[in-house]
């Protein structure tokens, strides 16, 4: 980690042997410890918040870095980000919690700004190790491909809407939805990037990110997607009230939606066994830390009747 022209050969063999030579996953070991990878940056989120103490927001902050490292050694921008949008969702969820409805503030403004900026430089650098080279003179074609993978999904998507209507109906119900969980089971395969297709952008580069309208269409129709988007719309504004108002039961439905949405311009975030382990793992922590509070001596106090 520390030899930067080592880490530079690592990254890229790890990215041929992954997108080139189409390796098989990591499984076992790796695969059952992936779901902490993403369980610590939505606890950290949390505990930003919800601690004051600057030690608990250090180890707040500090859950990112194990997909920093990820990021790092695979190249894969996926890794930070999803955890990037797991620590925002319990960070926004935990400041509702505290009745904080703000969001575009001075102080995340600043912040979000300092933040693209150093990760535009981090995702130059992974791209330039997915080329193999530390040589900024290639700085030109890992900026054109960055640009590619932040805004070519609309293109992609839409080319892909502009072949889907001269095809027959024919709707997968649920295999691209459901990828994740069907392959746990051994009634299907997800293919790595959901899409084998790919798309050429203008910028010379391609792209197989459809956004998570795809797998939503392609399983249950136009309107089985806008119907779809609908429900997720009206369980988010539901457990946005319910935590507003001081209800907690609802904090980790409010998380996962918040998840859902701010991963749809990538993908369907719920295709991922590994997200969808973190989000159980939370909801069931939620409730073990919500079922101690109650059975605390002081919780019963309050709850009890004063008897002179």
């Amino acid at each position: 980690m520390l030899d930067i022209q080592r880490l530079v050969i690592v990254s890229n063999q790890n990215y041929v042997a992954r997108a080139v030579e189409t390796a098989e996953p990591a499984g076992g070991l790796t695969q059952a410890l992936l779901p902490f990878v993403y369980l610590a940056p939505a606890l950290g989120g949390i505990v930003f918040v919800a601690r004051r103490k600057i030690v608990w927001k250090f180890l707040g902050a500090v859950t990112l870095t194990p997909s920093v490292m990820v990021t790092v050694l695979q190249t894969t921008k996926s890794a930070l980000l999803m955890a990037l949008i797991l620590w925002l969702s319990g960070y926004f969820t935990t400041r509702l919690r505290q009745g904080k409805t703000a969001v575009f503030t001075k102080g995340h403004l600043a912040i979000g700004l300092a933040v693209a900026g150093l990760g535009t430089i981090f995702f130059l650098g992974t791209s330039l190790a997915r080329l193999g080279s530390t040589d900024l003179g290639l700085i030109g074609t890992a900026s054109g491909k960055l640009i590619g993978a932040t805004f070519g999904h609309m293109t992609v998507l839409s080319q892909w809407l502009t072949e889907y209507w001269t095809q027959p109906f024919s709707p997968t119900l649920g295999k691209l939805t459901f990828a994740g969980p069907l392959e746990l089971v051994g009634a299907g395969k997800r293919i790595p990037g959901l899409f084998e297709s790919l798309i050429d952008l203008i910028s010379g580069d391609t792209s197989n990110i459809y956004t998570a309208f795809r797998p939503l269409i392609q399983d249950f129709t136009l309107p089985g997607a806008i119907a779809a988007l609908v429900l997720i719309g009206f369980v988010g504004g539901v457990s946005f009230r319910m935590v507003a108002t001081g209800n907690g039961r609802a904090a980790p439905v409010l998380l996962g939606t918040y998840a859902t949405i701010l991963w749809m311009p990538i993908t369907w975030f719920w295709i991922y066994n590994s997200l969808t382990a973190t989000m159980i793992a939370l909801a069931v922590l939620a409730f073990l830390v919500r079922r101690r509070r109650l059975d605390s001596p002081r919780w019963r106090s309050l709850r009890s009747p004063i008897v002179e």
